[in-house]
């Protein structure tokens, strides 16, 4: 069985290699007759001479040609050139183009051009119907075949082509186009040339009036009708089907590709909303597989949208697909039909990054329309800076200000995980019922750090928290802390009373960074502000001085075994009137690090408010890592002080903890009495 197998398969090579010969032989003495003296008067007595076949490299030899075979000859010759022709779309609409010698291998250091000149509303459609010419390399640096767009090599390239090509189609802009064949002499395989079929039309779309002289629309050279609509930063632009509001031509595939800007210092989204849209489609039923199920919907056998569509790809892995493929399948949203006014399918559509793409496509065969005006689509693109925040945006659309309610979710600086754009500032609200609180977390922290820069410059670029509280309609913020380079801020909770948070982030015009990304949550509040005894994730109390309590200490949870995650403790030490309380930290064994220069207290963070009171300032002091001899003794600035401790609710390594001593003493003349 696998010799007959393998007979069969040598007999039909053999069969192929003797209709290439044959055909080769044909081209080899026709080209002799043509270009040497021959005494035979007839071409039929002048094929009966002796000719030596040569090999079909050899074609390049019989240069110059004073004649080329009638297949050759596609145009009205231009003089004195050897292969220079102009094809007019008056004499001939359509037709072919064969490289000298095709499908033989063509001459070597050869020129051929083709100049095609169309009507004033006509356009020019090459089909490469076959293209093998030698590839030297990417740019084509030796021979290559390359079509301008107008009517000699001084217009724009719209494509410079080598190597193997299948089936390619190229549009001209205009009425004309020029093309250009170039060989040279290095030694090459034996390629065939190319074959390809032009067509001059008036069919072809009107891409002026699709574009509709709007600044940043501009045709993608080589397309019939496909568009790019690239943003003047903040621009709005609209689109439309081919001869729209009237009926779009059949069998058309136009690709918008649509781009926001991005660099260093700008980022756009784009969003995209149908105004109106009639692209009507044929269902056409799927074949039953062997597992069909009468009780099934006869509408999951449906393939919608399958013969006329609009197809948008918004996410990036979309549109690579898309751009690569232009399959159906890859479009995050494919739309047929006609769509009511209102309806949500119009959009709006926003892309996930600043690019998004959309394909109009027609079927070969298209319907007279539903009776219906206007027929196809028309859409309204917006860019609108993409701070890359996923908050809901408040305020303008060029303006950082995002909204956050859901019960868990997070906020980043703009554009995070990249650099963040100088002179940038944000404004995050995270807003909580009435009986709930907002805890914060930070995965990153990153600002912009100058080496050489001086202590009061230093925090040019910073992040502030603030709790909101509301009385009687009357906003009012209250500080929590502000973070600059130097400092990871570790985790926090809003102030018992509060239900709102409001974070501001800022960087000024002198250096950027990766910038930061918060995790928060919201959470049932804690029925008191201090406990009076500790109950689930809230520990800590109020110690209050006395004639015999003029002392005392403090620790974190089950102190000296490993405090756990997700822990909120507050402590509260009042004195008398007139006294300050000193703190002095015995032993601490808190995850995270403290230097002179900086503060990294990311999964916890103990507290210390030393100015508590009505009207007192923020003077809240960060402290973690495991060396306590760096934290000098602390004094609050009057009778109270306050003390908190975090732990991340994600996770923590767990370690030993802390132990606080706290003393009443009061400063006279300059001195501390205990």
């Amino acid at each position: 069985m696998v010799d007959i197998r393998l007979r069969m398969y040598w007999s039909i090579i053999l069969q192929q290699l003797i209709i290439i010969i044959i055909a080769m032989s044909y081209i080899t003495i026709t080209f002799a007759c043509l270009s040497n003296p021959c005494p035979c008067s007839t071409r039929c007595s002048c094929l009966q001479q002796p000719v030596r076949r040569q090999q079909s490299s050899y074609a390049a030899p019989f240069m110059p040609l004073n004649k080329l075979p009638a297949p050759y000859q596609v145009g009205e010759k231009i003089p004195p050139g050897k292969c220079d022709f102009v094809i007019d779309s008056k004499l001939r609409k359509r037709g072919s183009i064969l490289s000298p010698t095709y499908p033989g291998t063509y001459p070597k250091n050869f020129r051929c051009t083709y100049l095609l000149n169309g009507r004033t509303n006509q356009r020019i459609r090459l089909l490469f119907r076959d293209f093998d010419i030698y590839f030297g390399g990417e740019h084509c640096p030796y021979d290559s075949l390359t079509v301008y767009d107008g009517p000699n090599n001084k217009h724009p390239i719209i494509r410079k082509l080598c190597g193997l090509q299948q089936r390619m189609v190229i549009y001209s802009f205009g009425p004309s186009a020029f093309i250009e064949f170039n060989t040279t002499s290095p030694a090459k395989a034996d390629p065939r040339g190319y074959s390809l079929d032009y067509e001059f039309s008036n069919r072809y779309v009107d891409v002026l009036k699709m574009m509709d002289n709007q600044l940043g629309i501009t045709h993608l050279r080589g397309s019939e009708c496909d568009l790019l609509v690239r943003s003047n930063r903040e621009t709005t632009h609209f689109i439309h089907s081919p001869e729209y509001p009237l009926m779009y031509p059949a069998n058309t595939t136009c690709t918008f590709i649509i781009d926001g800007l991005q660099g260093e210092q700008n980022l756009e989204e784009v969003i995209l909303t149908f105004e109106k849209f009639a692209v009507l489609s044929e269902t056409i039923d799927r074949p039953s597989s062997a597992n069909y199920n009468d009780d099934d919907d006869d509408d999951d056998d449906d393939e919608p949208c399958a013969t006329s569509y609009v197809g948008i790809a918004f996410v990036p892995a979309s549109i690579k697909s898309v751009l690569s493929s232009g399959e159906e399948s890859n479009y995050d949203a494919v739309i047929c039909d006609r769509i009511k006014d209102g309806s949500p399918v119009l959009g709006p559509y926003i892309s996930d990054g600043p690019r998004m793409v959309l394909v109009f496509n027609s079927n070969e065969k298209i319907s007279k329309g539903d009776g219906q005006e206007p027929l196809g689509f028309k859409a309204k693109i917006q860019f609108k800076t993409d701070f890359g925040i996923p908050g809901k945006p408040v305020g303008d659309s060029n303006q950082c200000m995002f909204q956050f309610t859901k019960p868990r979710g997070w906020f980043n600086s703009p554009r995070y995980p990249v650099n963040y754009p100088l002179d940038t500032n944000c404004t995050y609200i995270i807003k909580a019922k009435p009986d709930e609180q907002i805890q914060v977390y930070f995965e990153q922290f990153a600002l912009y750090f100058d080496e050489h820069s001086s202590v009061e410059t230093s925090c040019a670029d910073f992040l502030e928290i603030s709790d909101v509280f509301v009385k009687n309609g009357v906003e009012t913020l209250q500080l929590q802390a502000r973070y600059c380079a130097n400092t990871f801020p570790g985790p926090t909770v809003t102030a018992f009373g509060s239900h709102e948070l409001r974070v501001f982030f800022l960087s000024n015009h002198e250096g950027t960074g990766n910038g930061f990304k918060a995790i928060y949550q919201i959470r049932k509040a804690f029925a008191e502000e201090i406990p009076t005894k500790a109950v689930a994730r809230h520990c800590g109390q109020r110690i209050t001085r006395t004639d015999d309590l003029t002392s005392g200490w403090f620790v974190s949870p089950g102190y000296p075994i490993k405090y756990n995650k997700d822990l909120i403790c507050d402590w509260e030490i009042t004195v008398r009137p007139n006294h300050q309380i000193l703190l002095h930290l015995v032993k601490m064994e808190i995850e995270g690090s403290m230097t002179a220069e900086s503060v990294n207290c990311q999964n916890a963070v103990i507290r210390v408010d030393t100015e508590r009171g009505v009207g007192a300032g923020p003077a809240v002091q960060e402290i973690c890592g495991t060396d306590e001899s760096i934290i000098q003794p602390i004094i609050s600035k009057n009778n109270t002080v306050r003390i908190r401790f975090f732990t991340s609710p994600d996770k923590v390594n767990g370690l030993k903890g802390f132990n606080f001593t706290w003393t009443e003493v009061k400063k006279i003349t300059g001195k501390y009495l205990f």
